[in-house]
């Protein structure tokens, strides 16, 4: 049994003890979570008996009827045009296609916000026409998914905008109707515990809709509205920081065009404002402003990561996301993008374009975003957008190193012992994956939205032809990203290095421990340099336990060609990518396609199977028009790679420090500018390799000259060695763990945790000794 008196100073950073983890359990449960009571708010009550009251009232609506002809009616011309559509269609009347009742619940809002607006009976004749079409189906897609969630929302809000035209026997054949689609809902939703994905969060607003309309009319509807409350509560308890989703931006649109419903729900009728709570919300703007692409379009619009499609953000949004948080946070630049996408037509006819009538308030400046970084580091999902700058003609890069559950649900797995879904499986086996987006121009992209997910689709590394943990395997034979496998091995991965000016962008992500165990890898840092504005290093710095084949992949909807032994060519139009390998200098290469994802590729890997690679690529997107750089390898040793770069008669020489993570970039005859003028970060890498048997190594950074302990407990929180107490001077440093406790004994085999202690910082990680 672990003496918990000795392990006492340990419980608030490790939290290891069975009783908190068990409590940590419970609270993720579907169960526990729907079950917890609340005071109804007073605020509620004051509504009873008063329609219209979800997001609309009569105040509103007489201020939107003075609008919608003069600040309003780029806005409005959409809305009536589409309502206009719906009055010459019917629903699809397909109850089990998922597709038509999602379409069939978001079509209702368009007629029934068009009468409000024009007092046109023919409007709300046809809205309340199809609510009891709809009502009347037997079922809403198994009536707890996505077409529940949608039908759910679409007719709550039009039988509350609508209840004082309808006659008492329509409302009542509606009030049935949602009554015992709710109730098959809050009993039942088929994704009970993923708090943080489109599936939950679409249901549980529909739900909220549902209760909200009905809670002074239906007994028990109040009680739909305390679930959903309730599940939106926890959601916002474990969203990371950064605004960015886990999903991706195709399925961050589908939730947030629901989320801000309910948001905005919750404001009006139950005064809990998460808003000013919440600073996933705060910067979720910045999310949607910093993923567009410099030139978006309808049909190409975003920096993609995980299940996305070139065009599928814009089917969720995401103007009308922009306006809504535009206005909660009054920031104009999330105004001008909202309105350049109304300009050109992104998102305003899709699903809840009309939302755009209610949250654009013309009060608020539109600034574009001229002034703000070009650099944006996402730290909880390890998402990074650069750019040359903020014109149309940008040369753009998205960088990815994280966890695809993103470090907040990591803080959370870390004291579990079962498998909790708080997520969906739209991730990617993509760490370390980078695409590039030039001149109006993909160069470097990825698979998108494509099923089954394998590591071989991004731009990566694969060791041995393995991938990364969650890819699809013919043990798992999965379409979808495989989370489980992920959460069992403890898996983690993480940007260790996110520096930025107007010189140059540094990232250093850290792969190794998400590679499948088969992989063999130690290690795996891809140190990407972004010389402004248009040279791109990436440094892959590699260790296996045994002699093995690095193969280092990118892909590319444009041709690619060989143009001499180590250089190759991308070209899409009248853009280019140079692509010059300076290491290995022994290299094989192959160049094809795969029409599975119908985008060419380059895979490169050294000649010869080896336990240590660096693989240096130096990329140049461009115009024809523009002059090439000469990138050459001026120096290397153990520790530093330096490259000479020529640009123009002009010669600058770029230092790579893999052991202090460091660049320095100058004149030849001198250096002028170096990375280090920051202090240096505080860094616990992951042990490599992990599991082991019986050698591991921990490296760590120390940012200054302090007293550092490293030392190893078991599970228990029970000292078993210390592997450094003692001043050190900063640096980088690595240390070995042969297995053996204080006297030489080796330990058996199972989970163990080593702490890095310094004067004001520490941090914990896992790793597994297999004997």
């Amino acid at each position: 049994m672990c003496n918990y008196v000795r392990t006492f100073f340990l419980i608030s950073s490790i939290f290891i003890i069975v009783k908190p983890v068990l409590s940590q359990q419970d609270t993720l449960s579907w169960e526990y979570v729907v079950s917890q009571p609340w005071q109804k708010p007073a605020l509620l009550d004051s509504f009873a008996g008063v329609h219209p009251r979800l997001l609309l009232d009569s105040s509103l609506i007489r201020v939107l009827n003075g609008k919608i002809n003069n600040s309003h009616k780029f806005i409005w011309d959409v809305i009536k045009q589409k309502a206009n559509g719906y009055l010459n269609s019917n629903p699809a009347n397909s109850p089990n296609d998922e597709d038509d009742t999602r379409k069939d619940g978001d079509a209702i809002p368009w007629l029934a916000l068009a009468y409000l607006m024009t007092g046109d009976s023919a409007y709300a004749d046809k809205a309340v026409s199809w609510m009891i079409t709809v009502c009347n189906y037997s079922t809403w897609d198994g009536n707890h998914s996505l077409g529940a969630g949608h039908c759910l929302l679409g007719v709550s809000l039009s039988y509350d905008w609508l209840y004082n035209y309808m006659t008492e026997d329509q409302r009542q054949t509606i009030q049935d109707r949602l009554s015992y689609f709710a109730n098959a809902m809050s009993e039942n939703p088929r994704h009970k515990e993923r708090y943080l994905s489109n599936h939950c969060q679409v249901e549980y607003t529909g739900l909220a809709a549902a209760g909200l309309a009905l809670f002074d009319d239906v007994s028990g509807a109040e009680d739909w509205a305390r679930q959903a409350y309730n599940i939106f509560n926890k959601a916002y308890q474990i969203f990371g920081n950064d605004g960015s989703s886990t999903e991706g931006h195709q399925y961050f649109g589908l939730m947030t065009e629901f989320q801000m419903h309910f948001n905005k729900l919750a404001k009006g009728l139950l005064g809990r404002d998460f808003y000013q709570e919440s600073e996933w919300l705060k910067n979720m703007g910045y999310f949607i402003l910093y993923s567009c692409l410099p030139d978006f379009k309808p049909d190409n619009c975003i920096m993609r990561f995980g299940d996305t499609r070139y065009y599928n953000f814009v089917s969720h949004g995401p103007e009308y996301q922009m306006f809504n948080l535009a206005s909660e946070y009054r920031n104009p630049h999330f105004q001008w993008l909202a309105l350049e996408m109304c300009e050109r037509n992104i998102g305003t006819t899709d699903r809840m374009g009309w939302s755009n009538l209610l949250w654009y308030d013309e009060t608020i400046p539109s600034s574009p975003p001229d002034n703000l970084n070009t650099f944006r580091h996402f730290d909880d999902t390890g998402w990074i957008i650069s750019r040359s700058n903020w014109g149309q003609n940008a040369v753009m890069i998205g960088f990815k190193c994280g966890p695809f559950h993103g470090h907040a649900v990591q803080k959370i797995y870390d004291n579990l012992d079962e498998y909790h879904g708080l997520v969906n499986g739209h991730g990617h086996p993509d760490v370390n994956h980078f695409n590039i987006y030039a001149h109006g121009e993909w160069l470097v992209t990825d698979d998108g939205y494509s099923k089954p997910k394998k590591t071989k689709y991004h731009n990566t590394i694969l060791v041995n032809g393995y991938g990364q943990l969650g890819e699809w395997t013919q043990e798992v034979n999965s379409n979808w990203f495989d989370r489980q496998s992920v959460f069992y091995a403890g898996a983690q991965s993480r940007i260790i290095k996110a520096e930025s000016d107007s010189v140059f962008d540094y990232i250093v992500g850290d792969a190794e421990n998400i590679y499948r165990p088969e992989a063999g890898l130690r290690k795996y840092l891809r140190h990407l340099v972004y010389l402004k504005p248009d040279l791109i290093i990436i440094l892959d710095d590699l260790q296996a336990q045994d002699p093995s084949k690095f193969e280092w992949m990118l892909h590319s909807p444009g041709n690619i060609a060989k143009i001499s032994s180590n250089r190759y060519r991308v070209s899409a139009g009248t853009v280019m990518l140079d692509a010059k390998i300076l290491l290995p200098s022994s290299i094989s290469v192959n160049i094809g396609s795969d029409q599975d994802i119908d985008l060419n590729f380059l895979n490169l890997s050294p000649q010869q199977n080896t336990e240590e690679s660096i693989i240096l690529v130096a990329l140049q997107p461009r115009k024809i028009s523009d002059s090439q750089k000469s990138v050459t390898l001026a120096a290397q040793s153990d520790t530093i790679i330096s490259l000479e770069i020529v640009d123009n008669g002009r010669s600058k020489l770029l230092h790579i420090d893999l052991i202090k993570l460091q660049v320095t970039l100058g004149d030849v005859s001198s250096v002028q500018r170096t990375s280090t003028d920051r202090p240096l970060d505080f860094v616990l890498l992951q042990n490599y390799p992990n599991p082991f048997n019986p050698l591991t190594k921990i490296e760590y950074t120390n940012p200054r000259a302090n007293k550092v302990s490293l030392k190893v407990y078991n599970i228990c929180g029970e000292e078993i060695k210390t592997l450094v107490d003692e001043y050190q001077e900063s640096g980088h440093y690595t240390v070995s763990w042969d297995g053996k406790d204080g006297t030489g004994k080796k330990v058996a085999s199972g989970i163990y945790l080593y702490r890095l202690h310094l004067q004001k910082e520490s941090e914990i990680k896992k790793m597994i000794l297999l004997h």
